[in-house]
């Protein structure tokens, strides 16, 4: 029990969002839904598209819980390193 309280220390109840607050976001979300839809109909890539999409997603909440962000770059890192290994010392 002692770990659940140390772990809501760590991350505080955040007050609602304000109505200014929302309003940017529905225009970031409007703007980048319009920027999507000229990427695509100028014929980008498909990889390029989805990370596009996913990019922005993937900063709020690496800015919202760094813990996670250090996880997955950590993870990222070793999993690149390991394929660095099997492609050219052919370790398992």
């Amino acid at each position: 029990m002692a770990v659940l309280a140390s772990s809501r220390a760590a991350y505080p109840a955040r007050p609602p969002l304000s109505a200014g607050q929302k309003v940017g976001f529905a225009v970031a979300g409007l703007i980048l839904g319009l920027v999507m839809g000229a990427a695509a109909g100028s014929g980008t890539s498909l990889p390029l598209l989805l990370a596009g999409a996913v990019g922005p997603f993937v900063l709020i909440l690496m800015i919202a819980r760094p813990v996670w962000g250090a996880t997955l770059y950590v993870v990222l890192i070793y999993a690149d390193l390991l394929s660095i290994l099997v492609q050219f010392y052919h370790l398992p």
